[in-house]
């Protein structure tokens, strides 16, 4: 009769060590899941204020550059929570026409507001920009539009008395912007983008614990 002595490479795992293995990876789970979670959160997160960022810079530093009028126009709910946002060059707007928003101009510049209009075109890569949706985008102003004037300056909308499809730009009757700010919140994360007259100012990242805001 032939024996064979057990060895650890042949016996099996007992039921308290199978147990032990259990509580541990649950113990080490409970640490590691709200970590990843906070992680891919931020990360979220970040992208998408980083493509807004990255969006309202482009449009100032074209407006400069090809003395072009510019705009962010948001796609806002009765909240001002954004579902998407444009940032568009106006077609009919060019280096001789320019003189037409001059303060002593008789009809200044006229430009469609309509969120789609053939006035406006894109200058990003996509036609429109989703906010993803699961990421909350919210905007602190009253205003669905913000101007790129060609002088560098953000501007905020135009005297239009006569008409809530367009606007008339003159330099007369176009003050910059007050500072507003868009917030973009998921899960546990937040991104704060604060913009003024001159573009994108500063932008801060923080956690819920910290935010005075409501989601």
């Amino acid at each position: 009769m032939v024996c064979f002595e057990e060895t650890l490479t042949n016996r099996g795992y007992s039921l308290t060590e199978m147990m032990v293995v259990v509580c541990v990876v649950a113990v080490t789970a409970s640490f590691a899941l709200p970590a990843i979670d906070s992680f891919m959160a931020s990360q979220k997160v970040a992208a998408e204020a980083e493509n807004f960022v990255a969006g309202v810079r482009l449009a100032r530093y074209k407006a400069l550059q090809e003395s072009v009028l510019h705009r962010l126009i948001l796609d806002l709910d009765a909240a001002n929570y954004v579902n998407a946002y444009k940032i568009e060059a106006c077609t009919k707007y060019d280096e001789g026409s320019y003189a037409d928003t001059s303060e002593n101009s008789t009809t200044g510049l006229t430009v469609e507001t309509a969120y789609d209009s053939a006035e406006w075109e894109s200058i990003l890569e996509a036609y429109e920009m989703i906010v993803d949706g699961s990421v909350s985008m919210i905007y602190s102003g009253s205003e669905k539009i913000i101007y790129f004037y060609p002088t560098g300056y953000l501007v905020s909308m135009p005297l239009s008395p006569t008409s809530v499809t367009s606007h008339v730009l003159k330099d007369s009757n176009i003050s910059n912007i007050d500072e507003v700010y868009v917030i973009f919140a998921y899960g546990n994360a937040r991104v704060k983008v604060y913009i003024n007259a001159m573009g994108v100012l500063s932008s801060e990242s923080y956690t819920a614990e910290e935010d005075d805001e409501s989601m």
